[in-house]
């Protein structure tokens, strides 16, 4: 199950992304369906969401509820984080306790602070100064109700703070086990065995940063690369400037888009095929090249 098909950027327009508003509810609706339909074993990506509301959104679809000082009921966005006294879990879905749940994460950040969920990854979702620090002391008062509650402290371990806090939702209420997506992608697949016979790894990302180096696919095909001794090329949508990732195992960076290209034409799928096709074909020739003259 992906959170981002209900709960993502890639849902918004430009002037629609404000993580003050937007909500984990589709992902609690999904799981919903998911459990009405006898499904008890999840796999849940949580990239590329919208989001930044600890989860609430999740967990009133699923039956919690949330209210402020005055016993109102609180809309389950990220706005309402900061005014939470109480969390009213008596109709909270007895399935959840019944299904396992792995919750695939390719960042590590922690819940709140300034590698946090909204310091690092809340102003691509649309969040202001102002509103990054707004956030930030929701998920801290969130955390503050929460490990009263369940006697625990999630917040800092790897991933609680993917998908504006989502997954520390998914330790504290599901009992989840977090784990890197590309970890589970490999196990999955056994690529361990098919790297053994290989002569090179070549991967990509909509967008290659800094943030590619912070537990992201991209560095676990590294780790991969340097595991076995072999080279990564990397392509992507744009590669930010100066950025050196050879530490993390990545060989060389390359970007299948003009500098002079508008954004809608380089998210078209059928062109970003040909230019991932065709960026493919100039690196494999130059390698073959580069391996006749040796």
């Amino acid at each position: 199950m992906e959170m981002a098909i209900s709960s993502g950027l890639i849902l918004l327009k430009d002037k629609e992304k404000n993580p003050l508003y937007t909500s984990t509810y589709g992902v609690g609706e999904m799981i919903r369906h998911a459990l009405d339909r006898g499904i008890r074993d999840f796999i849940i990506g949580i990239g590329g969401s919208a989001t930044n509301d600890a989860g609430i959104g999740m967990l009133e679809a699923l039956g919690m509820k949330f209210y402020d000082k005055n016993s109102n009921t609180l809309s389950s966005t990220g706005k309402s984080l900061n005014y939470i006294t109480r969390i009213d879990d008596s109709n909270f879905d007895n399935r959840i306790k019944e299904s396992k749940f792995l919750i695939a994460s390719d960042i590590n950040n922690p819940l709140f602070g300034l590698n946090g969920a909204t310091y690092v990854y809340g102003p691509q979702k649309g969040a202001n100064q102002e509103t990054v620090k707004q956030l930030d002391l929701g998920l801290r008062h969130f955390h503050e109700i929460v490990s009263k509650l369940n006697k625990q402290n999630y917040s800092l371990i790897p991933g609680a703070g993917a998908a504006g806090g989502l997954g520390y939702a998914f330790k504290c209420f599901s009992n989840a086990e977090l784990k890197p997506g590309v970890n589970i992608v490999f196990e999955k697949l056994d690529i361990y065995n098919i790297a053994k016979n290989v002569d090179m790894i070549i991967t990509g990302e909509g967008k290659i940063d800094e943030q590619s180096a912070m537990g992201k696919v991209l560095s676990g095909i590294g780790k991969l690369g340097i595991k076995y001794n072999l080279p990564v090329i990397a392509l992507a949508g744009i590669v930010e400037k100066n950025l050196s990732l050879d530490k993390i195992g990545i060989t060389s960076t390359f970007s299948i888009t003009k500098e002079s290209m508008i954004l809608e034409e380089g998210m078209n799928k059928e062109g970003t095929k040909i230019r991932l096709k065709n960026k493919t074909t100039e690196i494999i020739k130059s390698m073959t090249t580069i391996k006749k003259e040796r």
